[in-house]
Parts: C-alpha cells; sequence; structure tokens
C-alpha cells in the first residue's frame, strides 16, 4: 500500500472519529478542498500525518474549533452577487409575498453579511416583518461575528455599490452606522 493511499485511511478514520465525538460529517465534502485544509491544520499544529490529529481532536475540542475554522469558507461580503439578489428581488420576491407568514434558512451564512443582505432587501420589499430567517454555520467565530455585525467600512463601502447593482431602494448608509 502506497503512502496516498495510507493518508486517505487516516483522513476517513479522522473524519469517522469527528462525526461520532461531535456529530459533524464531513463525509461528503469534497475531497480534494478537504485535504488541503486537513494539511493546512497539519502544518499550523505542526503534525506531520492526519493519523496525528485524530487524539488531538478527540480529546482537545480547541483543536477541534482550529480544525472547524480550517473547514470554514468566511468568503463573504454584503450584496455579494448582486445579479442574485436582483433576481430574488423579481423572482422570489413576489411569491413570498402571497404568504402571511414563511421561514428562510441560510445554511453556511459564515459572517452574516448575505443574511444581512437579503434581510435589508425583504424589509424595504415589505416582507420582513413576515418573514424568519435562519442564519447558521458551523464554526462558532463566524457566528460570533454575525452576532454582532460589526464590519469593517472598506468592506461596506463596497457593499454600498453592490446594494445598488442588487436593486436597493434606498440608501445604503441608512442601515448601518459607523
Amino acid at each position: 500500500m502506497e503512502l496516498t493511499e495510507i493518508a486517505e485511511i487516516e483522513i476517513d478514520t479522522l473524519l469517522e472519529a469527528i462525526r461520532l465525538r461531535y456529530d459533524y460529517d464531513f463525509s461528503n465534502y469534497a475531497r480534494s478542498s478537504l485535504k488541503r485544509r486537513i494539511n493546512g491544520l497539519l502544518i499550523k499544529e505542526k503534525l506531520d500525518m492526519p493519523y496525528q490529529l485524530i487524539p488531538r481532536i478527540l480529546y482537545d475540542e480547541q483543536v477541534f474549533n482550529r480544525f472547524l475554522s480550517e473547514l470554514s469558507v468566511t468568503v463573504t461580503e454584503m450584496y455579494r452577487n448582486p445579479e442574485f439578489f436582483a433576481d430574488l428581488i423579481e423572482s422570489v420576491f413576489p411569491i413570498l409575498d402571497t404568504y402571511p407568514y414563511f421561514k428562510i434558512w441560510h445554511a453556511g451564512c459564515a459572517t452574516g453579511e448575505k443574511a444581512y443582505s437579503l434581510a435589508i432587501l425583504m424589509k424595504e420589499a415589505g416582507l420582513l416583518s413576515r418573514a424568519k430567517i435562519y442564519a447558521t454555520d458551523y464554526n462558532n467565530k463566524s457566528i460570533d461575528i454575525a452576532k454582532q455585525g460589526i464590519y469593517s467600512v472598506e468592506r461596506i463601502e463596497e457593499s454600498n455599490k453592490n446594494y445598488i447593482r442588487s436593486g436597493g431602494k434606498y440608501s445604503f448608509n441608512d442601515y448601518y452606522t459607523e
């Protein structure tokens, strides 16, 4: 058996250990991305092989949280992909407007910018008062940032352009304070 096959077994064993200990199932993650992120954690933890992560992750929740952070994709911004939001306003909002109450789940919300973007556009469309938005992510650090709703001024300036391209009706400045 060659080294790459053994490393694959180690990764499978690591993922199964995480599933059994923490009830997180990463078995359907893109394998190449998963391997890159595990290798990143190995470097940060100063380890050589995936099997060395198993006892550390099983017995030290902080190492597990670092593993989650390493796997988490936190690339996001307000009104990222403004064409998507414009399509949502045009195609989905009229349908939502026919419901007295509805729920939206934003799984993998990262640091919350898209969930806030959606809420703002729904408010402008008169839908927010009838909606319950659930924004979840397995990365607790990202959720903490989302709960605070504090973002850098540089990111907000870029978001203003995307807000307009998304179909925002008012001034984006009305939705935040510096």
